[in-house]
């Protein structure tokens, strides 16, 4: 239903949001974007879960097979928020997004009159490397995505700083702090951008 079509965020004129959580691995997007989401009631649409499901279904390969199956999964996230934000639900996003990925939400939030919110996950690089080589060796991800193949890739990769995808407010967050900090000023920044944040962010997570 297009934006001013007379559905249910039309009617009580509450806006449409979405949400990004982006980052580079092992930057804590995950441990954001879930409490978030968990918090906002909103669902979360996240591209390594959309990925880990293709290698169920279509088995487990190189990483040149992970790497087309990564590209297939941000199809998927594509075609999965549309069909969200069709119905004016808030929705989380969470991934390492590129600035493909950027045009199409800016598209996607353009389509159907949303307004984008971004939380921006970063930490130093050597804490980055030490993160993705931690859950590489001790398999705290999915076998399909092949991390400890993915270490000198990785490496160069959180070399270059993320930067924003600059598609609406961003706040910038450095996760090097304890989770339950992280956590708390990422549900002040979104309850201050969004109106109202019903419940308080779960703690107990780890970076």
């Amino acid at each position: 239903m297009p934006a001013g079509s007379g559905g249910v965020e039309d009617t009580l004129n509450v806006p449409r949001h979405l949400l990004v959580v982006s980052g580079h691995p092992g930057s804590g997007k995950t441990t954001v974007a879930r409490p978030l989401a968990m918090a906002l009631g909103w669902p979360l649409v996240s591209r390594d879960d959309l990925k880990e499901l293709l290698f169920d279904h279509l088995g487990i390969g190189d990483r040149e097979w992970s790497k087309a199956l990564g590209a297939a999964s941000y199809d998927l996230m594509d075609r999965t928020l549309g069909l969200l934000m069709e119905t004016g639900a808030g929705v989380v996003a969470e991934a390492n997004f590129s600035a493909a990925a950027a045009r199409s939400l800016r598209a996607l939030a353009q389509r159907w009159d949303y307004a984008v919110l971004e939380v921006c996950c970063s930490a130093p690089a050597p804490l980055l490397v030490a993160r993705f080589n931690r859950r590489a060796h001790e398999g705290q991800r999915h076998a399909g995505h092949r991390d400890a193949d993915n270490l000198p890739e990785q490496a160069a990769r959180v070399a270059v700083p993320y930067q924003p995808l600059g598609v609406g407010p961003v706040l910038r967050l450095d996760t090097t702090e304890l989770p339950a900090v992280v956590l708390q000023r990422a549900r002040e920044w979104v309850a201050a951008q969004v109106g109202r944040l019903p419940t308080d962010v779960p703690s107990g997570a780890s970076l």
